[in-house]
C-alpha cells in the first residue's frame, strides 16, 4: 500500500532542526545550515550510552569531528588495513586515533560494550548549540575515574567551537589533547596560535588553559598502516607538562574560510569561579558583513590546581552569548547504560 501513495515534493530542510540529538545511541549532529554544504560548520559528537566502542561505532567516546565549508578539517585519522590487524586494533580502535583524550597514552576500552557514557546536557539555538558527554572508569589501567566534555557551538559568524574539558584519575597522570587533520601538516608557533588547513577550509586552535603544554606533531601512524596501503595525515598532541590527578583543558577552534580574514584571537579572563573566554567579532576586507551583535562570552568550569574537577551540577555557565538570545544551561539528560546480555561484541 504505500508504494502506491504519491511521492512527496521535495523540500528543503530549511524548517526543521539544524541540530539533533540521537540520546539511544549518543551522537549529535550540530549543524550551521543544512541548506549547502559549503556554507555549513558541522560538529559531530559522541558518547554513547548503548553501543560503547564497538563494531562501526569503535570511535572513541567524548570525541568529536568538525567539517566546514565542503571540507573533512578534523577527523576521526585511519583508514581501515585489515581487520583486526595491529594497525586497526592499535590505532583505529585506540582514543589516541580520535579528537579525544588519552591518559597516559592509555586509551579508552576498544571494541567494547562496556565502554559506555551519557550524554548529559544538550540545547539547541540558531545561535548556539551546547553538549556535554560524561564518562566514568572506562580507560584500560583503570586509573580514570571520570570524564566529562562540554562543547560550544557559536553558529553565528565568526563561527567558534570551545572545548572544555575536566578529567580526574586515581594516581598522577599525564593528559594528551588529540587533534587530527587530513591535508596540510599543523602551523605551530606556541599553544595560543596553531593553525590547520584543508582546501576551503582553515582553522585557528588556541588552547587557551592550561599553559605551560607541550605540544608536538606528527605524520606517522603507530603501528603503521599495512597491506601497502598509502595514508597521509597530521597528528597534534597537546601532553600537560606535569602529572597530576585531575585536568582542565579549555580550547577555542575558530573555523573560518581559507583565504579570508582569520578571526582574532579570544581572549581569556580569570574570574571568582574559574574563566570568562570572550571571542570578539572579527572585521576585515575578506570577511562577511556583520550583523549588530555582542561578542560571545562562556564561563568555564574551575581552574584550582591540586583540587577534584568541578562536577556535572557545575557546567559551564552561559551568559549572554554572541547575538541577542541569552540561553540556559544544557537540559539535563536521562542517559541509560545498557549491555549486550551474553557481553559479546560482533566484528566491525
Amino acid at each position: 500500500a504505500r508504494a502506491t501513495l504519491p511521492v512527496p515534493a521535495a523540500q528543503p530542510p530549511a524548517h526543521i532542526p539544524q541540530s539533533k540529538l540521537f540520546r539511544g545511541t549518543g551522537l549529535v549532529a550540530m549543524n550551521k545550515t543544512l541548506l549547502n554544504a559549503s556554507n555549513n560548520v558541522q560538529v559531530l559528537f559522541k558518547c554513547s550510552p548503548s553501543f560503547g566502542t564497538v563494531s562501526h561505532g569503535y570511535d572513541a567516546n567524548n570525541s568529536f569531528n568538525l567539517n566546514a565549508f565542503g571540507e573533512r578539517l578534523f577527523v576521526h585519522s585511519g583508514e581501515r588495513d585489515c581487520y583486526g590487524s595491529p594497525f586497526h586494533r592499535d590505532w583505529m580502535w585506540h582514543t589516541k586515533s580520535c579528537n579525544s583524550v588519552t591518559v597516559d597514552g592509555a586509551s579508552q576500552l576498544r571494541h567494547s560494550y562496556a565502554c559506555t557514557g551519557a550524554i548529559t546536557g544538550f540545547s539547541t539555538s540558531p545561535e548556539l548549540d551546547v553538549v556535554t558527554g560524561t564518562l566514568g572508569d572506562v580507560y584500560e589501567g583503570g586509573n580514570v575515574t571520570r570524564f566529562v566534555r562540554t562543547i560550544h557551538f557559536r553558529k553565528t559568524f565568526p563561527e567558534a567551537v570551545l572545548v572544555v574539558d575536566r578529567l580526574e584519575t586515581k594516581a598522577p597522570a599525564t593528559f594528551e589533547w588529540r587533534l587530527h587533520t587530513t591535508k596540510e601538516p599543523f602551523a605551530i608557533l606556541n599553544q595560543h596560535d596553531v593553525g590547520a588547513a584543508c582546501g576551503n577550509a582553515s582553522a585557528r586552535v588556541d588552547f587557551l588553559w592550561p599553559e605551560g603544554l607541550v605540544l608536538s606533531q606528527t605524520d606517522a601512524f603507530d603501528p603503521p598502516i599495512a597491506y601497502g596501503l598509502k595514508l597521509t595525515q597530521h597528528h597534534l598532541t597537546a601532553a600537560t607538562a606535569r602529572p597530576s590527578t585531575n585536568a582542565l583543558f579549555v580550547t577555542l577552534i575558530a573555523p573560518y574560510r581559507t583565504g579570508t580574514t582569520p578571526p582574532p584571537k579570544a581572549k581569556l579572563e580569570k574570574t571568582s569561579s574559574g574563566f570568562r573566554v570572550t571571542c570578539r567579532p572579527v572585521v576585515g576586507r575578506n570577511s562577511p558583513p556583520m550583523p549588530a551583535a555582542r561578542p560571545m562570552t562562556v564561563g568555564a568550569a574551575r581552574r584550582e590546581n591540586g583540587r577534584p574537577a568541578s562536577s556535572s551540577r557545575e557546567r559551564p555557565r552561559l551568559s549572554r552569548p554572541f547575538g541577542e538570545t541569552a540561553l540556559s544551561p544544557p537540559r539535563r539528560g536521562h542517559g541509560c547504560s545498557r549491555r549486550r546480555r551474553n557481553g559479546s561484541a560482533p566484528p566491525s
